[in-house]
Order: structure tokens, then C-alpha cells, then sequence
């Protein structure tokens, strides 16, 4: 019976491992951006690209850090300056 405990701790503390990964701060890329976040990037930008729409995937500016790749709103008033700075 403790096993049985101990297993569904075990799987809780997974459920919500994966919940707080999938919503945190900004959208990180999986295979394309699905969404976007409007939230600004504080970790250091060292790329960017593109993404067009094509369902499921929504256009998005696609900026790299060191933790990952995050979809974010071409039309939030920090993205452009960020893609200028590239140029």
C-alpha cells in the first residue's frame, strides 16, 4: 500500500513539472511556434529568425538564448529594437 503512496507522489510531482514547464514566463519553442508570448526576454539574445504562419504554426520572431529558442509577438515594442540590434 505505501508503494502504491509513494508511485502516485511520484507521478503528481511529475504532472506538475511538465504543467510548470509548458507555462512559464515566455513561450519556448517545440517544434514550431503554436503561440506567442508578449513578455520581454531578459536573458541574452544570441540569434533570431522568423517563423511564418502555417497552421498550427503562428507567425513568430524566434529569438535564441543560451536556455532555449521563445516565440514571441513581432508587434511587442521590444522586438523590433532587439532585431535592429542584429543588423
Amino acid at each position: 500500500m505505501e508503494n502504491c503512496g509513494s508511485m502516485f507522489k511520484g507521478v503528481l510531482v511529475a504532472i506538475a513539472l511538465v504543467v510548470m514547464a509548458q507555462y512559464g514566463s515566455a513561450e519556448k519553442l517545440d517544434s514550431c511556434c503554436k503561440k506567442v508570448s508578449k513578455k520581454q526576454i531578459t536573458d541574452p539574445i544570441i540569434g533570431y529568425y522568423t517563423q511564418k504562419p502555417s497552421p498550427p504554426c503562428v507567425t513568430a520572431i524566434i529569438f535564441q538564448t543560451e536556455k532555449g529558442y521563445f516565440c514571441s509577438y513581432l508587434k511587442s515594442p521590444w522586438v523590433l529594437p532587439k532585431i535592429k540590434a542584429f543588423k
